[in-house]
């Protein structure tokens, strides 16, 4: 073997040496980060749990005033909603589930549990061979943001008892659709911050947000291509 095809086979074997040690430390720092993120989770999370569970007597007290039944109810409603952003935290965190079958498992998720709190009946239809495709983390979060915001929104002004959610693959497009039989979106919150957010939420993605309301409920429906979610 000639010294030139030597020098060729110990260069590529550093390199890949270079690259096994690179994968190996990344791999460590990732287990490191979920393993810290779980600790706060569970010392933050009980703290907070307790927050929200003295919160609540606090604004079931009928001897308390109108006013300190209000303060506690909204204190009892932002600590429940940090233990929810916390645990979405480590799910993202976790290198398994930043996929596309991961975002599409975490999105049914959330909506059930959100939605079951608040007794509205949530009908969900969705493509069974979703791939385990790999995901930007600030895709995976930000289009769960739009679904976070638009079921919030749902709860919160709607009136609906019934909520369809639709997820699917076409043409190597990912949909979303939420559709709520309540009483459509007021005029003047058609402009508001909360569908903007969720517009630039998606702009930024590279998709399309299409708002559809009446009389009758409210359609919102997310389309991203896959192309500008992948993590290559």
């Amino acid at each position: 073997m000639c010294l030139l095809a030597s020098l060729r086979i110990f260069y590529k074997q550093r390199l890949k040496a270079k690259y096994d040690e690179e994968i190996a430390i990344k791999r460590t720092e990732e287990k490191e980060r979920l393993r810290m993120a779980k600790d706060i989770h569970d010392d933050l999370g009980s703290g907070l749990s307790k927050i929200n569970f003295l919160s609540e007597l606090i604004s079931r007290d009928k001897s308390q005033s109108k006013e300190v039944s209000e303060n506690a109810s909204s204190i009892a409603e932002t600590a429940q909603r940090l233990v929810v952003n916390m645990r979405d935290l480590i799910w993202a965190l976790d290198p398994e589930n930043v996929t596309l079958q991961g975002l599409v498992a975490r999105i049914r998720e959330y909506a059930a549990d959100y939605l079951e709190d608040v007794s509205i009946d949530l009908n969900v239809f969705m493509d069974k061979d979703i791939p385990s495709t790999p995901i930007k983390r600030e895709s995976h979060r930000e289009i769960l943001m739009v679904v976070k915001e638009s079921l919030n929104n749902v709860v919160k002004h709607s009136k609906a008892d019934q909520v369809d959610l639709k997820i699917g693959l076409i043409n190597k497009v990912l949909s979303v659709s939420i559709k709520d039989n309540g009483t459509g979106i007021p005029e003047s919150s058609k402009q508001g911050n909360g569908l903007r957010n969720m517009r630039n939420r998606v702009d930024g993605l590279g998709g399309a947000f299409e708002v559809n309301s009446d009389s009758h409920g409210t359609v919102i429906k997310v389309s991203i291509p896959l192309v500008s979610i992948i993590r290559k």
